[in-house]
C-alpha cells in the first residue's frame, strides 16, 4: 500500500496517531469478540458464536491492513495489551457468561463507538492523507456488514 505524500513531519505524525488509535480500537474489538464468543449462552449460542468468530477473523485482517499502513509511513505498529488497554476508547464487556441477546447488544454498542471514532479520524485524515481516510472508511464498512450477520444470528434462533 502506498500512502499519500507528506508535506512535513507534522502530517506523518498526525496520520500515525490516527492510524495507531484505529489499531488500538480494532485490537480491543477483537479481544471483545473473543470474550463474547467464549461466554455467550442462550438459544442463539451457536449461531452467535460462529458469527463472532467470523467477525474476529475480519477484525484481524483489518488490524493487518492498519499495521501495514503504519509501517509504510515509517512508524511501528504498537499492539501490546497494556497499550491497547490504556489507549483504546472501546470499553470491555462484562466478564462471565452473557445471554445471547445481551451479547448482540453489547457488541453493537461497542461497534457504534468504533464507527463514531473512525468517522472522526476519517474527517481529520482527509486533510493530510486521502488514501488513509479511505482505508478507514472501507474498514468501517466491512465491519458493519459483518456486524449485521451477528445481529441476524440472534434472530435466527
Amino acid at each position: 500500500m502506498v500512502l499519500g505524500v507528506f508535506t512535513d513531519r507534522y502530517s506523518r505524525t498526525q496520520i500515525g496517531e490516527m492510524l495507531q488509535g484505529t489499531l488500538y480500537d480494532l485490537s480491543a474489538l477483537n479481544a471483545l469478540c473473543k470474550q463474547a464468543r467464549w461466554n455467550v449462552v442462550g438459544p442463539a449460542f451457536y449461531s452467535i458464536h460462529l458469527s463472532l468468530e467470523q467477525l474476529g477473523a475480519l477484525i484481524e485482517e483489518q488490524c493487518e491492513e492498519v499495521a501495514s499502513a503504519l509501517n509504510c509511513i515509517g512508524l511501528p505498529a504498537i499492539v501490546q495489551r497494556s497499550n491497547i488497554d490504556l489507549n483504546s476508547e472501546i470499553l470491555p464487556i462484562p466478564e462471565g457468561f452473557l445471554m445471547d441477546r445481551q451479547v448482540v447488544d453489547l457488541v453493537r454498542e461497542r461497534f457504534q463507538v468504533f464507527h463514531t471514532l473512525s468517522k472522526g479520524r476519517q474527517i481529520q485524515l482527509r486533510e493530510h492523507d486521502v488514501l488513509s481516510a479511505d482505508m478507514l472508511r472501507r474498514i468501517s464498512s466491512r465491519l458493519e456488514k459483518q456486524l449485521r450477520t451477528v445481529a441476524a444470528s440472534h434472530l435466527a434462533a
